[in-house]
């Protein structure tokens, strides 16, 4: 691995991060708090800020810095119709991102029809739109996730990221088995189709270490030129907290 200092590191997390409160329940002054963390004088800026739907329109305008929003969350079960009309009142509302929950219970069932199919039909809709696909791994069994991977990125749809967990399943979040499952499925994918899709960790990401941990692998498997905001990605908000007291 590539010897980097401490700041280089914490500034290549933080500027990787998507900035993330999905209560549901954040009050204008919360979303006012999560912004404020959103750029630093030595660190830089989050790649996005994370947040419901409804609460898009408590945040302030962040130069450079997008906003992203979920989609069809938590459970994956709402009707495509009803998953094609937020991501149009999310659009609507400024979202540039869209974390989208496929629908993980068939998965389960060994069913991956319905998410082939909700990702084919929301296509239009995305255009121009950052849209990552969180498959919540921990759901899964390693067979299972490898074979969702791998089938999504078959699809050869517009897909930029795939996403780990929606850190609201009791199973837990990401973990580094599934990281490198869908990292593995990435770099394979890259090398049958000469295309990046990037990789997003989240459910539970709140100590430097860990983060670490997840870039050091990301790097293994897919490269140096793979640690940029454009392909890897970190879901968090206190690890963000634990960044910047390192250098207050």
């Amino acid at each position: 691995m590539t010897r980097m200092t401490d700041l280089d590191r914490h500034r290549l997390i933080y500027q990787c991060l998507d900035l993330t409160s999905l209560s549901g329940a954040e009050t204008p002054a919360e979303i006012l708090q999560l912004a404020a963390l959103a750029t630093h004088p030595i660190l830089g800026h989050v790649a996005a800020v994370c947040i419901t739907p409804p609460c898009i329109r408590f945040l302030p305008q962040l130069d450079d810095i997008h906003i992203a929003t979920v989609i069809n969350f938590p459970r994956g079960d709402q009707s495509v119709e009803a998953v094609i009309q937020e991501i149009q009142q999310a659009i609507s509302l400024g979202a540039q991102e869209l974390d989208l929950v496929i629908p993980y219970q068939d998965v389960q069932s060994n069913h991956f029809a319905t998410t082939e199919h909700l990702l084919s039909v929301i296509q239009p809709y995305v255009k121009n739109k950052t849209l990552k696909i969180i498959v919540e791994s921990s759901a899964l069994s390693p067979v299972l996730l490898q074979s969702l991977c791998e089938r999504i990125l078959s699809l050869n749809l517009k897909i930029d990221f795939l996403k780990t967990s929606t850190g609201k399943s009791p199973a837990g979040g990401v973990t580094l088995e599934a990281a490198t499952i869908m990292l593995t499925a990435i770099k394979d994918h890259f090398e049958k189709t000469h295309q990046w899709v990037g990789f997003k960790a989240s459910g539970g990401v709140s100590e430097i270490t860990q983060a670490q941990a997840l870039i050091d692998l990301a790097e293994a498997i897919c490269g140096k030129a793979y640690l940029t905001p454009h392909t890897l990605r970190l879901g968090a908000s206190r690890l963000a907290k634990a960044i910047i007291v390192e250098h207050s």
